[in-house]
């Protein structure tokens, strides 16, 4: 098919002249010496990148490029549009299409300036993602620069966090892995949920959806654009490691990490939460410390989405439980017990410190307050009964149960629950608190754990087993070296 000389090729020339960085040896030095490694405080405006994040508007501009010709093709070859027209329209999408590009530029690097600004402490989360990517076959540390789990150890003990460029390696090859496994077979009744139909259009530039829906829908790779969208916004708006993880802690699928992401972002409308984050009215320091707090929240409702549902179609899950999240959103109010109610003013207070706007805290807070919506929604709907009540009676079990351990502990009674017992319900700053979300070392720690239980396991069993008797006793040897012996004296 031939190319327009006026079509998006031109702007994206100067796009990618825009975006391009001087390259300097310290780039490549820090690539090839990862020992050298920066702070862990945020990023200053004159951070360092890998060329492949200061120079991936190029790669970007050839894909939206090539993407739209296969649409358009096919339009030409149906005789809906000519070959002038088709032109006319390349040419008019031109600041569309660079649009796409610097948009997909700015999170991509957002996402990098979130991991860098979680400090030393999510050092342990970022190990544990490189030696999973490792684990899969397709990190290689020497090939990539990249230290040895002593040296990061040794890095970290001396205050010392990953570095940009290292980030950067470690998003790459996580959006490849998300890829590859959205990509695969079992993946397609995810990639074909309507859920996800506006992700693909939203691979086009504005002009595309309202005039060729249905060439867009028809796409031969249809199933690719949706799987390459879904892995940049799960990395980019959830953070690097946040799939790995729910994946290993509930050991769950990265498809179904990805469809309860879906879930979570459409039916709580986090996208528009995320533009709210993103406006320029806020400063970037705001912006990363918002976008942080929002994260937690995103990946504890991702986590219930595994719990209770996993593998579920997100059109399906969210039309089961929009009416009930609405209804749990608008009693919220009456639903907070004293110290859920303290733990949502302290986050109240956390969010002014950080100079969030009141409209944009108050969103937040709801987000964070509806942690245990969905397990409420999905237990009320399954078995037919009122999620307000489920709720109310969910939040006083709570109540009584803190009120129990309370009373014990003042008693001076252990508190360690006897094996078999329930868990106690936590107090939580909404339905419920969210849990920490495991990091590589807690999770190494659990296993280590579950060994030691094993190994404890197989010695008391083998403690318990009656000794071996031997019913015969054993043979008495004949003296060596017979013919040497001498005879007794008499």
């Amino acid at each position: 098919m031939p190319t327009s000389a006026t079509g998006p090729t031109t702007r994206c020339a100067s796009t990618r002249a825009e975006l391009r960085r001087p390259r300097d040896r310290r780039r490549r030095q820090s690539r090839r010496h990862p020992a050298r490694r920066a702070s862990s405080s945020p990023a200053p405006a004159d951070a360092l990148n890998t060329d492949s994040i200061d120079n991936s508007a190029g790669v970007d501009c050839s894909d939206h490029e090539v993407n739209i010709k296969i649409a358009l093709g096919a339009e030409v070859l149906a005789g809906r549009l000519d070959g002038p027209a088709r032109d006319t329209l390349l040419a008019e999408m031109t600041d569309a299409v660079a649009a796409l590009v610097l948009t997909d530029n700015r999170l991509q690097a957002q996402a990098l300036s979130l991991a860098e600004a979680q400090g030393l402490a999510a050092t342990p989360r970022f190990q544990r993602l490189l030696q999973t990517l490792e684990a899969r076959g397709g990190l290689d540390r020497r090939v990539e620069g990249l230290a040895d789990d002593a040296s990061i150890s040794r890095s970290a003990a001396a205050g010392q966090g990953f570095t940009r460029p290292e980030l950067a390696v470690l998003m790459a090859y996580a959006k490849m892995a998300l890829t590859a496994a959205l990509s695969a077979p079992e993946a397609a009744p995810l990639l074909d949920d309507p859920a996800l139909e506006p992700d693909l259009l939203a691979a086009f530039p504005t002009p595309m959806p309202a005039r060729f829906a249905e060439a867009i829908r028809s796409h031969r790779l249809k199933r690719e654009l949706i799987a390459t969208e879904l892995a940049n916004e799960l990395v980019n708006r959830g953070g690097l490691p946040l799939a790995f993880e729910l994946a290993e802690a509930r050991s769950a699928s990265l498809v179904d990490v990805a469809a309860a992401f879906v879930t979570v972002r459409d039916l709580f409308g986090i996208r528009a939460l995320w533009a709210a984050l993103d406006d320029p009215a806020i400063s970037a320091q705001q912006q990363l410390a918002l976008h942080l707090h929002a994260r937690e929240a995103l990946a504890t409702h991702m986590a219930d989405v595994l719990r209770y549902a996993p593998g579920r179609s997100p059109a399906t899950l969210i039309t089961t439980l929009a009416a009930s999240v609405t209804r749990l959103g608008e009693a919220l109010e009456g639903l907070l017990g004293p110290e859920p109610r303290r733990s949502h003013d302290t986050a109240a207070a956390r969010l002014t410190a950080l100079g969030a706007p009141a409209p944009l805290a108050t969103r937040l807070l709801r987000l964070e307050s509806l942690d245990g919506a969905i397990g409420i929604g999905i237990i009320a709907s399954e078995n037919g009964l009122d999620d307000l009540a489920l709720a109310r009676a969910y939040a006083r079990l709570g109540e009584v149960d803190r009120a129990r351990l309370g009373t014990r502990r003042r008693q001076g009674a252990a508190t360690r629950r006897p094996l078999g017992a329930a868990a106690p319900v936590q107090p939580r700053p909404g339905l419920r608190k969210p849990a920490p979300h495991p990091s590589g070392a807690a999770l190494q720690a659990r296993r280590r754990a579950r060994r030691n239980a094993r190994s404890l396991a197989r010695r008391q069993q083998q403690q318990r087993r009656p000794p071996r008797r031997h019913h015969q006793p054993r043979p008495q040897q004949r003296p060596r070296h017979t013919r040497h012996a001498r005879p007794s004296r008499q």
